[in-house]
């Protein structure tokens, strides 16, 4: 019987303990990408930065998850998963990870955001949602405005000016008449992309034909297809569908002697796809920063996400590349040249003063009472007061 006693007062001790560490255990935070890799590591890098700062996370912590690895610290548990680009993949991932009860989800890409809000929306105890890496989220159905949004949600906007970006990549090139757009039908980055980018070269009294892909098996055909229709020049639209497959865009363009153009300021990058110019959104670590601060902010308790607006960013870069023109025999005007921030030739990528300062501000770990001094300022810029959330509901209902 004694021994009975001590092994049940043992058993009771062990689950009183199980119970301490269970309510004492870190904040868990769930990190969701619809693949890894280019920009989702360049904005991870940011937003570990900031959290590095404020001490969340250690430099080995760090180290540990941007080489893919999870983490459970003293501060923070964090878990990395990817959908290595495929939706229903992406479907399964959202649900394993709300089985799993985190506190955070950082939802980085609009396919992810979209199921992640979708699936958290009705619940009573939902976890707070903070995206990024997403164009438009508006008319993506994952907030109504910078204000009108679920309580739970918040995040960072990518923004490419179309209207400025598209006569800088095609004022250099005279002899483009016919425009050919491929987007993904499925994501709404390519639909709102292919609209924008529609308008903008019937600006410059450009003809437009256009060809929408579910695939990326059918992203060849489509190519070929849209210069079967006239097209003189090819551009995609930033949604993973076709940034996937930009190689076999460039291939048919190659081919047919003629110029790939695309609204992100990395395409043009060998690794990426080799698009003869790109420019557009390229503020992907600064977008990590301003996420890593939203964090830290809610973790800290110095957040209020009801009345805090969602952050849009808006930036341009500009990359060439002259490998990919020789083999369209496409002349690069140095004018553009002059402009742009990365240029690939032979291989080799030669950066702007512009882009090398980006890269070693994202090396930089600022301390603490800077970067609290900075993020104050954040979020006192995106606060939502009572007259804009009634000036954004009233806009709401006037539009319906």
């Amino acid at each position: 019987m004694k021994r009975l006693c001590v092994a049940i007062t043992g058993i009771l001790m062990a689950l009183a303990l199980a119970v301490t560490v269970g309510q004492d255990a870190a904040p868990k935070v769930a990190i969701l990408s619809f693949g890894a890799g280019g920009n989702v590591e360049n904005l991870l890098g940011g937003m570990l930065n900031t959290l590095q700062s404020y001490d969340l996370v250690s430099e080995q912590e760090r180290l540990l998850l941007q080489s893919g690895e999870d983490i459970s610290g003293e501060h923070l548990r964090i878990s990395r998963s990817a959908s290595d680009f495929d939706f229903p993949t992406a479907a399964l991932m959202v649900k394993n990870t709300l089985d799993e009860e985190p506190d955070v989800i950082v939802a980085l890409t609009a396919p992810v955001a979209q199921l992640v809000v979708s699936a958290t929306s009705d619940m009573d105890d939902p976890p707070i949602v903070l995206f990024g890496l997403v164009f438009d989220p508006y008319e993506a159905g994952i907030v109504q405005s910078s204000c009108i949004k679920p309580d739970h949600v918040w995040g960072v906007e990518s923004i490419t000016p179309y209207e400025e970006v598209l006569p800088m990549m095609l004022s250099h090139f005279p002899d483009v008449k016919t425009l050919g757009i491929i987007y993904s039908s499925g994501e709404a980055a390519g639909l709102l992309g292919a609209q924008r980018i529609r308008g903008a070269a019937e600006l410059l009294s450009l003809k437009v034909v256009d060809a929408g892909v579910a695939h990326p098996s059918e992203v060849r055909p489509a190519s070929l297809g849209l210069i079967e229709k006239g097209a003189d020049a090819l551009i995609g639209t930033p949604d993973y569908v076709t940034g996937l497959s930009l190689p076999a865009i460039v291939s048919v363009a190659n081919d047919s002697g003629i110029p790939v153009f695309h609204p992100t300021f990395i395409a043009a990058l060998p690794a990426l796809g080799a698009a003869t110019v790109s420019a557009g959104f390229g503020e992907y670590h600064q977008q990590g920063v301003f996420l890593g601060a939203m964090l830290a902010a809610h973790l800290q308790g110095n957040a209020d996400l009801a009345a805090s607006g969602i952050k849009s960013i808006s930036s341009v870069l500009v990359a060439v590349n002259l490998d990919s023109a020789e083999m369209q025999d496409a002349e690069i005007a140095q004018s553009l040249m002059d402009q742009a921030d990365a240029i690939v030739k032979d291989g080799n990528v030669q950066w702007s003063q512009r882009a090398l300062g980006m890269m070693a501000r994202s090396r930089v770990i600022v301390d603490q009472e800077q970067q609290r001094a900075v993020d104050q300022a954040f979020l006192e810029s995106v606060h939502c007061s009572p007259d804009m959330i009634a000036q954004q509901q009233a806009a709401l209902e006037a539009s319906d």
